[in-house]
């Protein structure tokens, strides 16, 4: 794949563990030899022998989403994708079949789309740039769909959800411009916003983690800044500034660390959780 032309924006590439152990990259491909007629391939990568184990190859444009997802309970691996004619697809990873299919028929880019598990259902989250709208998809019920109607016509950038075990509640997380919007599911009440105001505008990724006993949210921005915010107390706990970068996504990386992408310097900076106090 020598040729190939790779865009890296903060949701084409992901991993996970398959049945057999393999720690599996999947990542977004096509052939810049085929201007006319490019692939747009999502590839399976084993990283225990770097070679190409699956390709996914029924998208017809340039993928910009791909995200893996474990249902909690039969532990069944499945991936959400979408590309630019705004076509969303779900598929099961153990047998590498499509299992749901939709056109957004947005007016903008898909730059949100994430599965998740409640009440023994899967669902389907998908959200734009444009529409201020994000629908919600019932996997078993493909004729029910949920729209979460955003405040300001909200722009989402990504996309990430924290369940609340006190309280039984799924929350979904909405990170646009200037403003995350978090939302009950499934009865699409307001749960907190949170403002991140016009110096860092974009808000390109979330991250649910938890420090000792309590759950946090990592947000990253434009312009170098990570804000954490403790979401059962609902308040910001502490704002970390980068200086000149552009932090994509945040991926934990394990129990002590969170890792940035700064696409502005092409570098990934780390943060120690521990050097830190939450509680202040």
């Amino acid at each position: 794949y020598e040729k190939a032309e790779c865009f890296s924006s903060s949701q084409q590439f992901d991993c996970y563990k398959n049945k057999k152990g393999e720690i599996i990259l999947i990542m977004v491909y096509f052939d810049i030899d085929r201007p006319g007629d490019r692939i747009h391939d999502i590839l399976f990568i084993s990283l225990n022998d770097n070679k190409v184990i699956k390709k996914l190859e029924e998208h017809k444009d340039r993928v910009l989403i791909v995200r893996y997802f474990q249902e909690p309970n039969s532990k069944k691996n499945y991936l959400i994708s979408a590309d630019r004619r705004q076509i969303v697809m779900v598929w099961d990873l153990d047998d590498f079949c499509k299992i749901f299919e939709t056109e957004m028929n947005y007016i903008s880019f898909i730059y949100g789309a994430l599965l998740i598990s409640y009440l023994n259902n899967i669902y389907a989250i998908v959200s734009t740039l444009g529409e201020g709208s994000t629908k919600i998809f019932n996997l078993k019920d493909k004729s029910k769909v949920i729209k979460i109607n955003n405040t300001k016509n909200l722009p989402i950038y990504y996309l990430t959800y924290w369940y609340n075990k006190k309280s039984n509640q799924l929350i979904i997380i909405q990170c646009g411009k200037m403003l995350i919007l978090m939302t009950e599911f499934p009865n699409n009440k307001v749960y907190d916003t949170l403002n991140t105001g016009e110096k860092y505008p974009y808000n390109l990724g979330g991250l649910v983690f938890k420090n000792e006993e309590r759950d946090f949210l990592a947000i990253s921005s434009s312009f170098g800044l990570i804000t954490i915010y403790d979401l059962e107390q609902k308040k910001i706990m502490l704002k970390i500034l980068f200086g000149k970068a552009f932090l994509y996504n945040i991926i934990k990386w394990n129990d002590n660390y969170l890792f940035a992408l700064d696409s502005l310097n092409k570098q990934i900076i780390n943060f120690n959780k521990k050097d830190n106090n939450f509680k202040q």
